[in-house]
Parts: structure tokens; C-alpha cells; sequence
């Protein structure tokens, strides 16, 4: 039943100990359905887009993590420069050297013992998936917080998931985790946008104390994704707007430097191992950033 299971069982110990001693009022009814969590932002629609619309804004989702050499709002685009595979062809592990120019970057100081932050890109059928859940690609849209206190002023950009204004398609490929493994909060929140009772059904079931051992077998062992889950279940289909508020951003890998900035100036070297992992029905699961840089092309 894995770690949701173990924190369930808990939970109810945990309720039962302290309703014991603290009970409720009379006629107190706790109502625990399926439902939206709190949103920080709303979004709005901008116009058409283009997919190479790059979006301008400032975005916590590129805030940089401590002790970087660079203060930057937004990643720096290097050029790969070389990206072969060293270990043998018969190997079972995939391991890349991968070169990154980044003359002019700004990182080019960078000493023994820095990270490269790496902002990968989801690597699947993004058209077949945009056709699948009625989107369309090329829909411009923004952040608005709800929260007065988060939006933007003179001093402060207000800090929204990822850049704005962003088109769908940039955002299902840049910024969503649309490849990662659904929690059980958010299978709770897409239970209200499903249309079929029985697939309800499921959805609850997984969601529940009781389903424990079902989420654990059919999401987390099987490493299912968001696009699976929704293949799964076709009269699950979210709106954009709850879509792109519901998906968890996607965040950014660390991977060691490989090189030394005085033998080989304006570069890095990463030496990348592709996450590769066969579930218990023998399906092929190959980690998203570790994919994203196992298919770059040089130049």
C-alpha cells in the first residue's frame, strides 16, 4: 500500500485520539468530498500564439537556487556541443558526455564542486495529447493572483508559476510535469471534472484509505503519468484553465560538473546516466530530464 497507505492508517489513529479527547460540537458534520484546493492564480486567456513565443515575465519557477554564480530570472540557452554515449553499445546503462557551450554567459567562472541547473523539456507526442484532451496549442494565456498580496508592483514582479503570456503547447512542454506520477490530492481534484460514473468510481476508490493498495499498484509501482492517467480515463477532461493550475510545474535537475573552466573555458561537461527503469508489467520508464538530454542534437 506504500507511504500513502502507511499515512492513512495514521491519520485515522491520529483523528480518533483527538476527537476522543476534543468531540466535536452537536450536529457538526465534516464534509470531506472531492474538491478544489485553494488556487493561488487564475488564468486568463491573452490571444492566438505562436509556439516560439517565448514568455517575458518573472517566474519564481526560474528563481535560482542558492549559492549560484549568476543571479538570473530566466535560464541561459547554451549550444550543445557534443553529446555521444561512453559506455559500450552492450552495456545496460546509457551514460552521456555531454558538452555545453556557454561562452558569454556569464557562468563561465564556475569552480570544483558547482552543479549545472538543468531545465529539461517533456519528450513525448505533445500534438497527439493536445488532440486527445481538446486543447488548443496555440491558445496564449496568463497568471493572475488571486492574492493581492502576490501581485505585481513597482518594486515586485508578481511571481507566477512559469512565464507569461505562454501558449499551450510551451506550456505542456516546458513547464507542466505532465510525464510525472499524479498524488492522490490531485486525482482527488480531477475526480470533479470526470464525466462517466464508473470512472468516478475508480477515481475515488483510488483516492481513498481503502484504495490505498489500488493507487499504490496502478500509479505508483507502474510509474504512470499524467498522460497515461488520462488516456486511461477519456471522460476525465479538465478545462485548461483548471488543467494548467491543477498540474504540478516542472521543476529543475542538478547534475555535477564534469569540467574544469581553466582546461576548457566557456564550456561545461556533464556526464549524465539515462534514468531507466522496467515496472513490474514490464513497462520502459526513462526519467524526464535524463531523456530530454539524451535526445539533444548537436550544434
Amino acid at each position: 500500500k506504500g507511504l500513502a497507505g502507511d499515512v492513512d492508517e495514521w491519520l485515522g489513529k491520529m483523528w480518533k485520539a483527538l476527537l476522543s479527547d476534543y468531540p466535536l460540537p452537536e450536529k457538526f458534520v465534516i464534509d470531506d468530498s472531492p474538491r478544489m484546493a485553494p488556487q493561488r492564480f487564475s488564468i486568463g486567456k491573452c490571444r492566438s500564439g505562436k509556439e516560439d513565443d517565448v514568455g517575458t515575465s518573472s517566474s519564481s519557477f526560474y528563481e535560482s537556487p542558492r549559492d549560484c554564480i549568476a543571479n538570473r530570472e530566466a535560464p541561459y540557452w547554451g549550444l550543445v556541443r557534443v553529446n555521444r554515449r561512453i559506455t559500450a553499445p552492450e552495456w545496460t546503462q546509457d551514460v552521456r558526455h555531454i558538452e555545453i557551450s556557454i561562452e558569454g554567459s556569464g557562468f563561465e567562472d564556475y569552480m570544483a564542486g558547482d552543479v549545472a541547473v538543468v531545465h529539461p523539456e517533456n519528450v513525448f507526442d505533445i500534438a497527439a495529447f493536445e488532440s486527445m484532451m481538446g486543447f488548443d496549442p496555440e491558445m496564449s494565456f496568463h497568471f493572475y493572483p488571486n492574492d493581492s498580496s502576490e501581485r505585481a508592483s513597482e518594486t515586485k514582479p508578481a511571481k507566477t508559476l512559469f512565464p507569461g503570456p505562454c501558449t499551450v503547447r510551451q506550456a505542456l512542454r516546458k513547464h507542466l510535469v505532465v510525464l510525472g506520477n499524479p498524488r492522490r490530492g490531485v486525482l482527488r481534484q480531477l475526480y470533479r471534472y470526470t464525466e462517466d460514473e464508473e470512472q468516478k468510481e475508480k477515481i475515488l476508490e483510488m483516492t481513498s484509505t481503502e484504495g490505498a493498495d489500488i493507487f499504490h499498484n496502478y500509479i505508483v509501482r507502474e510509474r504512470r503519468s499524467f498522460v497515461e492517467f488520462f488516456a486511461d480515463f477519456p471522460s476525465c477532461r479538465p478545462p485548461w484553465q483548471v488543467f494548467a493550475l491543477i498540474i504540478p510545474p516542472l521543476r529543475s535537475r542538478q547534475y555535477s560538473i564534469s569540467s574544469s573552466a581553466r582546461s576548457d573555458p566557456g564550456v561545461i561537461h556533464l556526464t549524465v546516466a539515462v534514468a531507466r527503469h522496467i515496472t513490474p508489467y514490464r513497462r520502459v520508464r526513462i526519467g524526464i530530464c535524463s531523456q530530454y538530454l539524451q535526445g539533444t542534437i548537436p550544434g
